[in-house]
């Protein structure tokens, strides 16, 4: 079990920045959630943040974690139980990997495949991630919902997290929060 939780925004409406102070505070609201280890992203309209417990890759599997390029980002809960197979699969078709955690079979498959890399996935995940050169950003969980994942629209922004409470320091006051239905 892992914790994830962000911020997104529109860059083309007057919203304030967003704040590192925020994002290490929901993170800290999901430290039971992953006890080993913390990471915050931020850059311009994006900021992610993730609490890891530490189960593949031990050594190299922070997050967030970005590409070989820099220009994906990804926040990840869960689990991807055939990620050795499309690790070979991605392998075979020139793409070299720097861990041998699931998160990064996850970026390459999206460098692949783009969205049609959901229907690779066997598994139960939460998954955000940030493509900068499409300024295009995915929320994604299993199609069963077994990883949590609930998200909020206020002001222009998408918060999002795995457990309603890490949403709270990133709210104005906003009532309206969704989630697993």
């Amino acid at each position: 079990m892992c914790g994830i939780a962000g911020i997104v925004q529109s860059s083309n409406r007057a919203t304030k920045p967003i704040s590192e102070s925020v994002l290490k505070e929901m993170a800290n609201t999901l430290y039971h959630r992953g006890p080993d280890d913390e990471g915050i992203y931020c850059q311009n309209d994006i900021g992610l943040s993730h609490r890891r417990l530490s189960i593949i890759d031990i050594s190299n599997g922070h997050q967030p974690m970005h590409s070989a390029r820099g220009d994906i980002s990804i926040v990840f809960n869960g689990e991807i139980f055939n990620y050795i197979e499309l690790r070979e699969e991605l392998i075979k078709k020139g793409h070299t990997f720097l861990t041998h955690s699931d998160t990064e079979v996850i970026i390459h498959l999206y460098q692949e495949y783009d969205l049609d890399f959901i229907e690779k996935l066997n598994g139960q995940f939460a998954i955000g991630l940030w493509d900068d050169n499409n300024k295009k950003f995915i929320l994604i969980r299993d199609r069963v919902g077994i990883c949590p994942l609930y998200y909020s629209f206020e002001n222009n922004r998408l918060i999002f997290a795995s457990e309603i409470k890490a949403l709270k320091p990133a709210l104005n006051n906003s009532l309206y929060i969704l989630g697993p239905r």
